[in-house]
């Protein structure tokens, strides 16, 4: 049998609109036996506590984060988050994309790899002037800046790209995206929080 609408939402849940799938009985039961991995499923730190003695001591790397995570733990943690997402997506790829072309597409809204990539080089030009003029301290300028340029590049971007780059900081900008599970960055966030409400329900009606 599997999880029935009303058993999905409780009284305190407000937002009716969320799509919640028909999770099936496994994963409801895994979910229930392993908690703490389920509500820490996109919680990098708590990954973090797999790292083995050698894996902990690595040298620093200029491509290694200070929040770096080995790659075999990615690959287990990926494999649990697909588990999930493929009951809120029909179309969730086991893989991220990374290719720029036309032809590799966010499986829900469409964008291409491409559209993602302009979006970004067009508020990466805009902003370079103020970028190498202002620092963390100018908040105010830099805030206006980043308004300022939103609005010259809105109309030429994929309404999904203009949700991403709204997110912009004085010192830093993207080179690039990849596509989580073949969704590009504001479509993954929508689903991922989808399935993350619905691991809570679970859980707190458990």
């Amino acid at each position: 049998m599997q999880l029935k609408f009303n058993e999905l939402y409780s009284s305190s849940v407000i937002n009716w609109t969320i799509f919640l799938p028909w999770i099936p009985d496994y994963l409801i039961q895994q979910i229930k036996d392993d908690p703490e991995k389920y509500r820490n499923l996109w919680t990098a730190r708590w990954w973090k506590k797999f790292m083995n003695e050698s894996e902990r001591n690595l040298p620093p790397h200029p491509n290694r984060s200070p929040g770096h995570i080995p790659y075999r733990i990615t690959q287990l943690r990926e494999a649990a988050e697909y588990e999930v997402l493929q009951y809120f997506h029909s179309k969730t790829m086991t893989f991220a994309t990374w290719n720029y072309s036309e032809q590799n597409q966010c499986q829900d809204c469409g964008m291409t790899h491409t559209e993602m990539s302009e979006a970004d080089n067009l508020m990466t030009t805009c902003l370079k002037p103020y970028r190498e003029n202002l620092s963390y301290g100018d908040v105010e300028e830099w805030e206006q800046a980043v308004a300022e340029c939103l609005e010259q590049v809105k109309p030429q971007v994929h309404p999904s790209a203009f949700a991403i780059i709204q997110d912009q900081q004085v010192n830093s900008w993207m080179a690039g995206r990849g596509f989580p599970f073949g969704f590009c960055p504001s479509c993954y966030q929508k689903i991922k929080s989808r399935a993350q409400q619905s691991i809570n329900i679970i859980l707190d009606e458990s």
